[in-house]
């Protein structure tokens, strides 16, 4: 035998033991994952978690199989977390067998999700280029469910690591009926004057056939493009109302008032969706202040006042109400109605919502009403506090006086919050305990066992010994 063919023979003997010693270390490392693998539960903490995860990754990418099998059905969501976390650790050199899976994934694609997560984690040059070509479709296996259902996933981590560059392959897909919505979303993520141009010519499209136009307001939205206003505005025409509602929201946002008279038409709508989102475009303080501009505005206000007005008074809805509510206070209104509708709101929840409101616009005025609501023993103890905190939070000194003598009203907690906002509204400090709420229902509406009772009693003594320091500090005021 020639010294060249013992040369090769050696060569490859080498190799060959090279080889076997990768497949056996390898196997080694699927071992030892499958090992500490094993040991992981619902149970387990999230550090044991993340230390065991760790672990993994400091195997090196021979485990990457056996980590990727553990995704899907039938795993308990602990295992597939710290397999993810433990892939994602190990970094690039696992994008490409993450991507095989991923197009390889039989249905019912229970790994793809963890998969298309992982990679995005990872990121990367290699991991744009292989969502990309799952998004358009390449190479993707199964039956046409499961290949949309791939590539949306791929089009959405596209968006969320992408850039500008990313942007051409993108917009080959908007007009694919499969992925169209995830792609104009993914724009919206990705940004840039090129996607923002993109996602704004799809409003002009009135025939809108695949239904798109929401989700590119909103992907407009979340670019932040105030210079496609004008075009969002033609769609609060739409026969559909979520689309409605996703111009009402852009505009309300970008703070565009040349199209404030026709949000204010939208009020009044009977679609309960439509009218919250027209009540809180006009709640955005952005949209207020440069309507406030405008040489017309007096009579914009007018009009908004008055249909505002009207669905409070009328409305059924408790979250309309709200959202009407809050949208006359930024207004700056404050007549009858509003007090009407606070003091004799019978909803508890919207009545909550609009004490909340006045105690956040520090108006003076409402100090009346939000006393008389405090010392009104037909309320709720709960929307009695909220007054009180309402009091404490407009900080008149005013009515001090009057929440003296609601010091000790019935029940406790109500007692309780008068003393908070006392010593609020004062600046004062006396010691008023922390609210203690659960301790006190217990205490005062159902029998408890003999530490609650003795929690109860404690903390009834620190209420009392703390409103004795503020009668005390009061009379002490009323001689200087």
């Amino acid at each position: 035998m020639s010294r060249t063919a013992k040369s090769i023979i050696l060569s490859l003997c080498a190799l060959s033991a090279a080889h076997g010693g990768v497949i056996a270390a390898e196997e080694d490392s699927t071992a030892k994952a499958a090992v500490l693998l094993s040991k992981v539960t619902d149970e387990t903490s999230p550090d044991e978690c993340g230390k065991i995860a760790r672990q993994i990754a400091a195997m090196g990418p021979g485990s990457a199989p056996k980590l990727i099998e553990t995704f899907g059905v039938g795993n308990p969501w602990n295992v597939q977390k710290v397999a993810a976390d433990a892939l994602v650790q190990m970094g690039p050199l696992i994008v490409e067998p993450c991507l095989r899976a991923l197009r390889d994934d039989p249905p019912p694609c229970s790994r793809a999700q963890m998969l298309a997560e992982v990679i995005e984690k990872v990121r990367g040059a290699a991991a744009v280029k292989g969502l990309a070509a799952i998004a358009e479709g390449t190479e993707v296996k199964g039956p046409d469910f499961a290949i949309r259902h791939k590539r949306r996933l791929a089009v959405a981590a596209l968006g969320k690591i992408g850039g500008e560059d990313e942007v051409p392959i993108l917009e080959k897909l908007v007009n694919d009926g499969s992925v169209c919505h995830d792609v104009v979303r993914a724009l919206g993520s990705v940004g840039g004057k090129r996607a923002e141009a993109i996602v704004a010519k799809m409003l002009d499209d009135e025939e809108d056939k695949l239904s798109r136009m929401d989700t590119a307001i909103e992907a407009l939205r979340d670019m932040k493009a105030a210079q496609a206003a004008p075009r969002v505005a033609r769609c609060l025409s739409s026969t559909r109302d979520e689309v409605v509602v996703a111009a009402l929201r852009f505009l309300g946002e970008m703070g565009y008032a040349p199209a404030i008279s026709n949000i204010a038409t939208h009020i009044e709508s009977k679609k309960i969706d439509v009218a919250r989102a027209a009540a809180q475009a006009v709640a955005e303080d952005s949209l207020l202040k440069n309507a406030r501009q405008a040489a017309d505005w007096a009579q914009v206000e007018r009009q908004l006042y008055g249909k505002l007005s009207k669905v409070l008074s009328s409305a059924k809805d408790q979250d309309l109400r709200r959202d009407v509510a809050r949208a006359i206070f930024m207004l700056g209104f404050a007549d009858d109605t509003v007090t009407v509708a606070v003091r004799d709101e019978k909803d508890t929840a919207v009545q909550s919502s609009l004490i909340q409101l006045l105690g956040k616009k520090g108006d003076r005025q409402f100090v009346p009403l939000l006393l008389g609501i405090v010392g009104e023993e037909k309320s709720t103890p709960g929307v009695r506090r909220l007054a009180a905190g309402a009091l404490a939070d407009i900080g008149s000194e005013n009515a001090l006086a009057p929440l003296i003598g609601l010091l000790d009203s019935n029940p406790t907690e109500v007692s309780w919050a008068v003393a908070k906002a006392i010593e609020r509204i004062s600046g004062k400090s006396f010691e008023v305990p922390e609210d203690a709420t659960p301790v006190s229902r217990i205490g005062e509406h159902i029998s408890a066992d003999d530490k609650h009772k003795k929690e109860f009693s404690e903390w009834l003594t620190k209420l009392a010994e703390a409103k004795k320091r503020i009668r005390s500090w009061w009379d002490k005021r009323g001689e200087t």
